[in-house]
């Protein structure tokens, strides 16, 4: 360093490197910079790392000095100290170097300083990831001893416990290897058990407590993530540890809670422990169920007295602010109380659990209502900033971590209401029983008068009541529900003021339950919830929620919508005034609103759009258009208006100059640009008429653009646009002149040709669907140029990087070879390609295309993609047969297998097995149906196994019967004309794969078809493929053959 310092000779290593860290703190950008300059060119020096070290441990130096020479050692040491991983620069700290730097570190454990030691621990926590056990093989043991020392004393073994203890906290934090997993298990677990013990509370402080913990849960979650190919460690956990830090927690929660003083660390952290366990090990945990609830459900209704008394009735005092809210050195109860409730969210949604819970679902529901209220705080803040409390009850049902939400959705998943996917309800339809009877006595308690914050509960209860609606209505009579009385009894809420978070709430419960109300109750609710917003004096609170009772009132408004919808036309002007308060929350709220009203009658929409609606949404557009939810939300009422057949025409006409405005100048305002082109494909999908004037107004700019861009958001939304335009219009483009005698069409080739040429393969991707519906749509007006199509397409397949690039070109080919299999390969044989850095063998372009093909099959997405992959694949292998074996196909790696090593990830090794097209395509083909067989047996598993222990009576689940509509066509042939496509008008992409035969088949069934056919009319070349494959695969082959 001082050789390489030339300007400072005279200063020693130290004070150079000293003078650089005091200039990093400067004022000046410049200095900064050129101090980090110095400091990166002086790591590569011998001897930087031991000087950084001495000047972290003198103690006459600044602290921020110190702090920062230790975190530059840390970076000094990911850079330097190994050439293992992908963060190495050259060159490596020299042995000596070291030495000197593990020699010397620990000290910096018990530094007076507790900054100091932090970062000393994490920077020994760096260096044991690397090199422990094989080049620091003591560190574990030494820091272990060290930290046994205890933190109670006043003296320098205290704060070296301290920083021990950090640093086995973090180096158990880290990646360490899989195969060092059980070593550090048997060697840290009994200590750190013994830590916890409360019987040596006197020798160790909680926060200590709180870290041995903290090691613990960071050793479990090393093992989770393995526990699939470390299943001996698992069970070595469960047999040997387990039994002894569940009896361990249960102390740690056991012991006496003053809330309003304690650090709440330890608690906390052994939350944390049990959350991991029980979510990941649902069957070895649950033995030790029982004995763990009897603390958690004291904690957990305790728990629920301090949210009552100190959040919900108060608000948070500064007297108990930093006990509920924590602070930088100690966990507030606010934490502690919601990993309790995930904790308990737990066991309600593992059925192994759940039934631990089975006598006590009413009084679980009635303390986590208590939970589910507002706070008091939040009561004063969602009053004051609306916005705010729009976008948190979203929230709420998005499990963002506060109290209220993770209640509510512990009730919904108790109801079953979170839990349709798996097709599980927790309790067996037993828990809306019990979450009415829950919800019911809370409604009916004696006090509610006189208490002046039984509103919050009120309100709660209906906000669960209005989320399990459905549930609710299509159970009512089982459950004798009787929810025309619940309204009536919450009218005479409905006209006061005294609660505007109440009144809100009942609206839009009014329109969950809309479709079964009564016409008396439903208009009565409708005409409060259009007063509501009406009336210039309401809370906005009010009237935002009574927007969105409205759009669940709209959905559900026959037979009375002749009589309520033209209460909505004095309504709509102040809706748009509701879009001028600021917020996305609200703007998004009203906006899906309008999406509801818009659909809800059609001629009431025509008479809004003569009122003046369509201008007052061009105006949000504009003020708003650049806003990421916009599109779609924007989209969806244009639509609306432009499939409308009283104002499509009219509507189109008058918001096309805008449009065309803003693509005439692209740059302006880009994401306006891009939500004006999705809105164009919009209109064009959904439009009843089309509008001349709007054609002529946005297509010329739409394709001017695109034709001069090569911006790929631009190009995505485009080429849908230009996907709904060539399937409503396909013949008018062929024809329509823009460019002089330039058509339509011309400008859409002109616009594939230069997209292909794009060098960002993201830009590329929609293409090749756009080429595939032109070939579909306008097959003849194409047939002069196809080939030169195709050949663009095989140049810009040499360049993809993109394994979705591959996918979206060959999906052309893959159609194309379903009516013209010899013609395509005929083409593709003949056109040769010159050899190129990246493929530097000369061949054509079948070779290639088959080749890059089957070497990205198992890659390709989506179910209608992988049929027609599949089926294409199929084609060929028939037509082309032994010409096949001719052909190189990327080869396969076989793993290692041998029984005898203990294979992880770092030591797995592979050999490559070499294929011909013909084996690679029998394989991609039977891989398909392997993975297809595996996620079928995935999803039995899920309903059977998952669940089946002994004292378990698991239920029975249908499996879902795929018939098969395919038809064997004699030698399993396609029939060659499903490609021809209809004359009727249709949707893109979605619309492409309900109209293509193809999508009607199972795949699964139509692999094991072909299968059998194969062996049947070409028995030896089954088997000799099948002789290639590897155990497993020919198992598979049995089974189908058998099956």
């Amino acid at each position: 360093i001082e050789q390489s310092y030339a300007f400072a000779s005279t200063m020693s290593g130290k004070e150079i490197v000293l003078k650089e860290l005091n200039d990093l703190s400067a004022n000046d950008t410049q200095i900064i910079k050129n101090a980090e300059k110095n400091l990166n060119h002086f790591a590569k020096q011998s001897g930087y790392g031991v000087t950084l070290l001495e000047i972290a441990f003198d103690a006459s130096l600044p602290r921020h000095i110190r702090q920062s020479s230790v975190v530059l050692l840390r970076q000094y040491v990911k850079k330097h100290w190994s050439d293992i991983g992908d963060k190495f620069e050259e060159p490596m700290v020299s042995p000596s170097d070291k030495e000197k730097i593990k020699s010397v570190i620990p000290h910096g454990l018990s530094d007076q300083e507790e900054v100091i030691r932090n970062a000393v621990s994490a920077a020994i926590a760096t260096i044991a990831a690397l090199d422990w056990p094989d080049q620091w093989p003591n560190i574990l043991n030494d820091l272990l001893s060290c930290s046994l020392k205890g933190d109670k004393q006043p003296n320098q073994d205290s704060i070296l416990a301290s920083g021990s203890m950090k640093c086995l906290d973090l180096f158990c934090d880290g990646d360490n290897g899989d195969e060092n997993i059980s070593t550090v298990m048997n060697l840290l677990f009994p200590p750190m058990l013994d830590i916890v013990d409360h019987q040596n509370k006197a020798k160790y402080s909680e926060k200590f407590r709180s870290s041995a913990v903290s090691v613990m849960k960071s050793l479990i979650g090393w093992l989770t993530v393995m526990k699939e190919e470390r299943k001996q460690d698992v069970k070595l956990f469960f047999n040997s540890i387990a039994p002894h830090l569940f009896p361990k927690c249960v102390q740690i929660l056991s012991e006496p809670f003053n809330p309003a003083t304690d650090d709440n660390s330890l608690r906390n952290s052994a939350l944390q422990i049990l959350l991991e366990l029980f979510a990941e090990y649902s069957s070895q945990c649950k033995p030790f169920l029982q004995t763990m609830l009897p603390p958690l459900w004291t904690l957990f209704t305790k728990g629920s007295l301090l949210y009552q008394t100190w959040v919900v009735s108060i608000g948070e005092d500064q007297s108990v602010n930093d006990a509920w809210e924590g602070t930088s050195d100690a966990v507030g109860v606010q934490d502690l109380l919601i990993n309790l409730l995930q904790l308990i969210t737990t066991f309600i949604q593992d059925r192994r659990y759940s039934k631990f819970l089975k006598n006590a679902v009413q009084q679980l529901v009635s303390v986590m209502l208590v939970y589910a209220q507002m706070s008091q705080d939040q009561v004063e803040e969602w009053n004051e900033d609306v916005d705010k409390y729009v976008g948190e009850e979203e929230e709420a049902l998005n499990e963002d971590l506060s109290l209220r939400s993770v209640a509510i959705s512990a009730i919904l998943k108790i109801c079953g209401v979170e839990d349709e996917e798996e097709g599980y309800s927790p309790f067996q339809g037993e828990g809306l029983n019990h979450t009415l009877n829950a919800c019911g006595q809370i409604l009916n308690r004696q006090d509610s008068k006189s208490d002046p914050h039984f509103w919050k509960a009120k309100e709660a209860v209906l906000f669960v009541l209005g989320n399990i609606s459905e549930e609710l209505i299509d159970r009512s009579e089982e459950l004798k529900f009787d929810y025309i009385s619940l309204l009536n009894s919450l009218v005479p809420d409905l006209h006061s003021s005294q609660f505007p978070l109440l009144k809100g709430r009942i609206i839009w419960l009014g329109g969950k339950f809309a479709k079964v109300l009564n016409d008396d109750l439903r208009t009565h609710f409708f005409k409060v919830a259009v007063e509501s917003i009406k009336n210039p004096s309401e809370s906005l609170v009010v009237k935002v929620s009574a927007c969105k009772g409205l759009s669940y009132f709209c959905l559900n408004l026959d037979p009375l919508a002749s009589k309520l919808v033209p209460m909505l036309d004095d309504a709509i002007p102040v809706i748009f005034q509701i879009l001028q308060h600021e917020g996305d929350n609200i703007l998004h709220l009203i906006l899906e609103c309008l999406v509801t009203l818009v659909k809800a009658d059609v001629e009431a929409l025509a008479r809004w759009h003569q009122a003046g609606f369509t201008l007052q949404l061009g105006k949000v557009w504009s003020d708003n258009g650049s806003r990421p939810f916009i599109s779609d939300i924007m989209g969806d009422i244009m639509g609306s208006l432009a499939s409308n057949p009283h104002c499509s025409a009219n509507f189109q006409e008058l918001i096309s100059p805008a449009i065309s405005t803003i693509l005439n100048v692209p740059d302006q305002n880009p994401s306006m640009t891009t939500t004006s082109i999705r809105i164009v494909e919009r209109i064009i999908k959904e439009s009843s008429v089309s509008s001349e004037i709007f054609l002529q107004n946005v297509l010329p700019p739409l394709l001017k653009l695109l034709n001069n861009t090569d911006e790929s958001g631009y190009i995505d939304a485009g080429t849908n646009a230009l996907l709904a335009f060539i399937n409503k219009l396909p013949k008018e483009l062929s024809i329509w002149k823009i460019e002089g005698e330039t058509t339509a069409l011309q400008l859409i080739l002109r616009f594939v040709a230069n997209t292909l040429r794009n060098e960002n393969d993201n830009a590329v991707i929609p293409i090749g669907s756009l080429i595939s519906n032109l070939i579909w749509r306008l097959s003849s007006e194409l047939s002069t140029i196809l080939s030169e199509v195709l050949q663009a397409i095989v140049l810009r397949l040499r360049t993809a990087k993109l394994s979705t690039l591959v996918q979206s070109l060959i999906l052309v080919f893959a159609r194309l070879f379903h009516s013209q299999t010899i013609q395509v390969s005929t083409f593709l044989a003949g056109l040769n390609l010159p050899p190129t850095e990246k493929y530097p063998t000369e061949e054509n372009a079948l070779q290639f295309v088959l080749w890059i093909w089957t070497k990205h099959a198992e890659d390709f997405h989506g179910e209608y993609r992988l049929k027609v992959s599949t089926f294409a694949l199929a084609k060929i292998f028939e037509s082309l047969g032994d010409q096949l074996n001719g052909i190189k196909a990327e080869g396969e790696e076989i793993p290692n297998t041998d029984p005898n090593v203990i294979m992880t990830r770092s030591r797995a090794k592979a050999s490559i097995k070499e294929l011909n097209m013909r084996e690679k395509i029998f394989r991609v083909i039977l891989n398909e149906q392997r993975t297809a067989q595996e996620e079928e047996d995935e999803k039995n598993k899920r309903g059977t196994d998952q669940y089946d222990d002994e004292d378990y009576d698991s239920e029975e689940e249908e499996a879902a019967d795929f018939e098969s509509i395919a038809k064997q066509l004699g030698s399993h042939f396609l029939d060659s004309e499903y490609f021809e496509g209809s004359d009727d008008d249709w949707e893109e992409s979605d619309q492409m794969a309900q109209e293509d035969p193809l999508n009607q088949i199972e795949l699964k069934k139509w692999i094991e078809d072909w299968m059998k056919g194969l062996f049947a009319n070409q028995q030896a070349v089954f088997v000799s493929l099948a002789n290639g494959l590897e155990k497993d695969k020919q198992q598979s082959l049995e089974r189908i053959l058998k099956s």
